[in-house]
């Protein structure tokens, strides 16, 4: 973990259909509020930038909270000289995985790309933690 006085980088990811706004802006209001209690750093939020669901959400209560967010966008959504490819949002992933200290993924309905987070994390030796609606089932 990071050191005292640093930044903890904390990625929220998710499905882009996770239905539950409520749940992602009551886990980034969580999150804020570790700072005051025992956290002598700040904390940047981490996203992979999707303009809806679980990403979006936890941009706009990261910032309405006054929080650092750092959104980790596929290449081809940041350099316009790339095409499109689907292995883009996969080394998104990875780099999300190598950048945090720590992840919160909400899979919904075994979402192929939150899963590619979580097993990447896996991989790195980043802790993640899964979260899924209520009686779902996750792949992993």
């Amino acid at each position: 973990m990071t050191q005292d006085g640093e930044i903890y980088r904390i990625g929220v990811v998710g499905s882009r259909n996770w239905p539950e706004k409520k749940t992602v802006k009551r886990l980034i209001s969580l999150l804020n509020q570790l700072r005051p209690s025992g956290l002598n750093g700040e904390i940047e939020i981490v996203s992979g930038g999707a303009k809806r669901g679980v990403d979006k959400w936890a941009k706009e209560e990261a910032e309405a909270l006054g929080m650092k967010f750092r959104p980790i966008k596929p290449k081809h959504e940041t350099d316009p000289d790339t095409p499109y490819h689907v292995s883009h949002f996969h080394t998104r992933n990875h780099e999300i995985a190598r950048y945090c200290d720590l992840v919160f993924a909400l899979q919904h309905r075994g979402s192929p790309g939150t899963q590619s987070t979580i097993d990447k994390c896996r991989s790195a030796g980043t802790p993640v933690f899964v979260f899924n609606i209520l009686g779902e089932k996750s792949p992993s």
